[in-house]
């Protein structure tokens, strides 16, 4: 909760040790933590998790509601 805070007070440095806690198979936060790459200026790095977002074998609906957007962001 607090990385996904610090992300929508635009601090993206403090929001990816946060991000980072969260269970690797925890779709929302892997996305988060992509969108903090990207806003910080990382687009390798984000594109990279976001990737890992669509490659997900996940089945709930916050898979759902972070996927297709993460599908934007997945292009190199």
């Amino acid at each position: 909760m607090s990385g996904t805070v610090d992300l929508l007070e635009d601090n993206y440095a403090a929001a990816l040790p946060h991000l980072e806690q969260a269970a690797p198979e925890n779709p929302p936060a892997l996305f988060y933590r992509a969108e903090a790459l990207r806003l910080k200026g990382d687009v390798a790095g984000a594109a990279a998790m976001y990737r890992k977002v669509v490659a997900l074998n996940a089945n709930s609906m916050y898979y759902a509601l972070v996927r297709a957007r993460a599908m934007k962001w997945a292009q190199p």
